[in-house]
């Protein structure tokens, strides 16, 4: 049983590499966004995989990549087909915006890479099943803070999806966010993770 839920631990260098480049990018956020863009799920799923390296404990690493493989990589699809292309499929507009210094918009590019660490990462350690589980209620307990602590950002889509909506009642919209992330991005990648990696160190 004990080791479904801890693996061997991960070598030094790799902490101390994914500490430094996970220090940078909170920094930027909490310094240049303000702390409320800490609430991305992006960046809480940052926090999970730094305490899953430094515990050695897949769950965390495995809850991290249900919450944001389907995010990440239809962020880095459109990032790229409007590098490559030219095609504005939207959400990282922001990316090509000269205004803003490319160190900020650099620091955006952690969402191309973390799917395929976390990929890598749990092809190592395997999947946990019981991810899913506290991933659903730590998915929806992070929508409703958000959408308590950021009545003015729409972090999360927490007020509408991509731009605030005002044809449904917000806590009746808030539960047909939290119903549809739940069903369609983390109940299917918890189906692909558990297939793809769940009989390691079962």
């Amino acid at each position: 049983m004990a080791g479904k839920k801890t693996v061997k631990s991960f070598p030094l260098w790799f902490k101390l590499v994914y500490t430094f480049f996970f220090s940078i990018i909170m920094y930027v956020n909490l310094f240049h966004y303000g702390w409320r863009n800490l609430l991305w799920f992006s960046h809480i799923a940052l926090l999970l995989l730094f305490v899953g390296i430094w515990s050695g404990k897949r769950l965390f690493v495995s809850m991290a990549g249900i919450s944001v493989l389907v995010f990440h990589s239809l962020w880095t699809t459109s990032f790229f087909a409007q590098l490559l292309f030219g095609l504005e499929l939207g959400g990282v507009s922001y990316m090509f915006d000269s205004g803003t210094p490319l160190f900020l918009r650099s620091v955006s590019l952690f969402h191309v890479f973390t799917p395929p660490l976390i990929t890598i990462i749990l092809s190592k350690t395997g999947y946990e099943r019981k991810a899913f589980r506290y991933q659903k209620f730590w998915g929806a307990f992070v929508i409703i803070i958000t959408y308590i602590l950021s009545p003015e950002k729409n972090i999360n889509w927490v007020h509408g999806p991509v731009n605030p909506q005002n044809f449904l009642n917000p806590a009746l919209y808030l539960l047909i966010l939290i119903a549809g992330v739940i069903t369609f991005v983390y109940y299917p990648t918890h189906i692909v993770l558990d297939k793809k990696f769940g009989d390691k160190l079962s």
